[in-house]
């Protein structure tokens, strides 16, 4: 990618990239909850932790890709 541009253009791929591991943690959460707890609550309660673990895997693999990509 070339120096310069419009920024949404470079930042775009990995906002897709971390919001795709948040959605998949979130569903994945309520899924496991709802097949191991029936409830709201154990889907709820399993959905937040899977979300964020999702949201920092994201964040981390970007971040990687960024690293080995520029450097």
């Amino acid at each position: 990618m070339e120096k310069g541009g419009w920024i949404l253009f470079h930042a775009l791929p990995y906002a897709f990239f971390i919001s795709s591991f948040t959605i998949g943690g979130l569903f994945g959460g309520f899924a496991l909850g709802k097949e191991l707890g029936g409830s709201s609550a154990a889907g709820f309660a399993f959905a937040l932790p899977l979300c964020f673990l999702g949201f920092f895997v994201g964040l981390f693999f970007s971040c990687f890709l960024l690293k080995v990509r520029i450097f």
